[in-house]
């Protein structure tokens, strides 16, 4: 129960950044925050026992690292997803459950990192929220439910935010 109680507070942590990163309108900002949002969820996921939460935060930092940089090669993404692949056989004990980080992983490397619409990033981003909070019931992260919920309000804020720019500027939803 301590560690659930535990996991719960860095959940916290972890959520409220993802909520911040629901905000902002460039894709530089999201990528920085979702650093710190994934570093904070892997000490979560290692104490609830999704180790494949904890390998997807982890492989999923370091993607968001090379796409800041303007460095993530599809060599790269195929190397991770297969490696992970192999660790979630590996590490996975759960079904279906276990497979969530990675079909998520897949989906944000291979589609939403290289979204240049903010909209449809957002968009991207507020499905795969819905895939965590089946993933965090599962490992009762509960705190991360309620503030993923929030998460995918604040990113449908974003986008009327950035909708809205979009009617005064022209570039307005373009990844900058």
């Amino acid at each position: 129960m301590t560690a659930i109680l535990i996991a719960n507070i860095f959940g916290v942590i972890s959520s409220i950044l993802k909520i911040t990163q629901g905000y902002v309108k460039t894709k530089k900002m999201a990528l920085i925050i979702g650093i710190l949002q994934r570093c904070v969820a892997i000490v979560t996921c290692l104490i609830l026992g999704s180790y494949t939460g904890a390998v997807n935060c982890a492989l999923t930092t370091i993607g968001n690292i090379l796409a800041m940089k303007n460095k993530l090669y599809m060599r790269y993404k195929i190397i991770c997803a297969a490696i992970f692949a192999v660790v979630t056989v590996i590490l996975n004990t759960d079904g279906i459950f276990g497979w969530l980080p990675f079909i998520l992983f897949s989906v944000y490397m291979f589609v939403q990192l290289d979204m240049k619409n903010m909209i449809k990033f957002k968009i991207s981003e507020i499905l795969c929220t819905i895939t965590w909070c089946v993933h965090d019931i599962y490992y009762k992260a509960f705190t991360n439910v309620i503030f993923n919920i929030i998460a995918i309000i604040s990113n449908m804020i974003g986008m009327i935010r950035l909708r809205y720019d979009m009617k005064n500027k022209s570039d307005a939803i373009t990844v900058k």
